[in-house]
């Protein structure tokens, strides 16, 4: 067990022997919502400097919701905690926080324990609950573009924490193939099709013109020859051109992902939905949430938080968008408890009219959790590329790929929210130096191999021999487990970017003060050096980077 485990687990049995003393009411422990973090106590309440290990705010949280006073409900809860073996020393301060300091032999086995683990070490015992996470879904009208990718990167190390924690995760690409922008992803093929074959026709209105709409006619060509030099739009075989056009360019985007080491174990296509008469089964499902309008068929989206109704056929009998969505979640939810989708900030609307068509089809909707991804700008030399699939000048992956690496992009792509606009800075993120994060944390994992590859055997002791950065070190190690628990509830995997970067940085810093080589407690220290690598590599693995044994 994680010492933060075990200080949380002694917070909680504290509760439960005031209650038994009916100092405390009756209560669910497990609906209280109460933080345990390593404290920066302001100087005037802590004069003498004490190096508190740990700081919770239970007494003043508590006293909100039983209304007690929570400097007296502290003092209770301290008396309880100081009958345990853990603590050096519990006190508190106003408004009601509590300070720890734990015993040094916990900080030996907090060590101890990482190194028994190793690969397992944040792993918890997860629920039995299935998860399907949807990312990326990018129509294939064209190579992946930059804002795609910080999609594919934050769903692919959601589903990696997912699986680690313990999950049953299946991680899906939705092929939208069956829509106008297929239609016209066709047309604009055909047209530089036939170009090659040096035959003039009009130019598509609003097509798709970049290179990538080139290289698909160029494969078409090389494979068909002149096969469809007389094809026109009305013709049966349009159908099969369209479809080669958009496999080629889906082809294209799941081998540019790869280059990422991102891939999926399922690929849904849009059109199976048409094939199997999914749409209509969902249909008649919520034929008691729809009336006409005119001759449109609309949902009553509006009764479940949507700020309008929604309209599901048009007037013409054929479908929106939105209708063959809604059967796709509907399967969807037939194979997985739990939906996760990784949508652009553009779709924000679209929110709660799926949520609410999920809610008619007597599914939970709160198992439906949908993240928004904000835009991502693409600097270098310090000038923007802009992006515009239908004019050629977007910036790919292809693109990105040239001038950046694997490590850079996905360390790059999570150092803010995905909530908040970011600039993904090329140079910066290329840099061998200390201003680029992903640089000071690879470096500091091969210094730590580099150093363990010439310290003795790590020997167990009960001795103290942590100095204070040590013990902050040992910390944030522990707190691994905590971070993976985290990130599952709340599905930011920036977080673990920022922990990364401030564990390097407390490494660094052990590592300047403190001689370990050729001393007395080398073989002591050198558990920490190995525990250190354990974590840093099973966080690494998360955000698909290999931990390097050299820079």
């Amino acid at each position: 067990m994680t010492l933060y485990s075990q200080i949380k687990n002694s917070i909680l049995n504290s509760l439960t022997k005031l209650q038994a003393k009916e100092i405390l009411p009756e209560f669910d422990l497990d609906e209280i919502n109460f933080n345990i973090s390593q404290p920066n106590i302001p100087e005037k309440f802590n004069p003498n400097n004490i190096f508190y290990h740990y700081s919770t705010n239970i007494a003043f949280t508590l006293a909100k919701s039983l209304k007690t006073n929570p400097i007296e409900l502290a003092k209770n809860i301290q008396s309880e905690l100081l009958q345990e073996d853990l603590y050096e020393r519990v006190d508190f301060i106003a408004p009601g926080f509590i300070n720890l300091v734990v015993k040094d032999i916990y900080f030996n086995n907090a060590i101890y324990e990482i190194i028994k683990l190793k690969n397992n070490f944040g792993k918890f015992k997860a629920n039995n609950q299935k998860i399907n996470i949807e990312y990326v879904s990018a129509n294939p009208t064209g190579f992946l573009h930059v804002g795609h990718v910080r999609g594919a990167v934050v769903g692919k190390v959601i589903y990696n924490v997912l699986k680690f924690a313990g999950y049953s995760v299946e991680g899906e690409y939705y092929v939208n193939n069956a829509g106008n922008q297929i239609n016209l992803l066709a047309r604009s093929v055909l047209y530089w099709y036939l170009k090659l074959h040096k035959i003039s026709s009009p130019k598509v209105e609003d097509g798709y013109n970049g290179k990538d709409i080139l290289l698909c006619a160029k494969k078409i060509k090389k494979v068909f020859g002149n096969k469809f030099i007389k094809l026109k739009e009305s013709h049966k075989l349009f159908a099969d051109f369209k479809k080669f056009s958009y496999e080629i360019l889906f082809e294209e985007i799941l081998k540019d992902l790869w280059k990422l080491k991102i891939n999926f174990d399922s690929v849904f296509y849009e059109s199976s939905l048409y094939e199997n008469s999914d749409i209509e089964k969902v249909l008649e499902k919520l034929k008691n949430k729809t009336y006409q309008d005119g001759n449109s068929l609309v949902l009553k989206t509006s009764e479940y938080g949507d700020d309008k109704d929604r309209v599901l056929v048009k007037s013409d009998k054929s479908f929106t968008y939105f209708l063959p969505d809604i059967a796709y979640h509907y399967l969807k939810f037939k194979k997985a408890d739990k939906l996760i989708n990784i949508w652009g900030a553009d779709h924000l609307g679209y929110i709660q009219r799926i949520k609410a068509a999920m809610h008619f089809l007597n599914l939970n909707d709160s198992n439906l959790d949908i993240l928004t991804l904000q835009l991502v700008r693409l600097i270098k030399n310090g000038q923007e590329f802009k992006m515009s699939k239908r004019k050629g000048t977007s910036v790919t992956l292809k693109d990105l790929l040239k001038v950046s690496n694997k490590d850079s992009i996905f360390f790059g792509m999570l150092l803010r929210d995905s909530n908040s606009k970011y600039d993904f800075d090329i140079d910066k993120n290329n840099a061998s130096d200390i201003n680029n994060p992903v640089y000071i944390v690879k470096y500091s994992y091969s210094r730590a191999y580099s150093l363990s590859q010439n310290l003795a055997k790590h020997q167990k002791t009960k001795e103290a021999f942590l100095s204070d950065k040590a013990k902050k070190l040992v910390l944030e190690l522990d707190f691994f487990q905590e971070l993976i628990s985290v990130i599952t509830k709340t599905l930011k995997p920036n977080l673990l970017t920022q922990y990364l970067i401030n564990l390097a940085n407390l490494f660094n810093s052990f590592y300047s003060e403190k001689k370990i080589k050729d001393t007395s407690e080398e073989k002591h220290y050198s558990g920490l050096i190995q525990a250190y690598k354990i974590v840093l590599s099973n966080a690494l693995k998360l955000l698909n980077i290999k931990p390097p044994k050299k820079m």
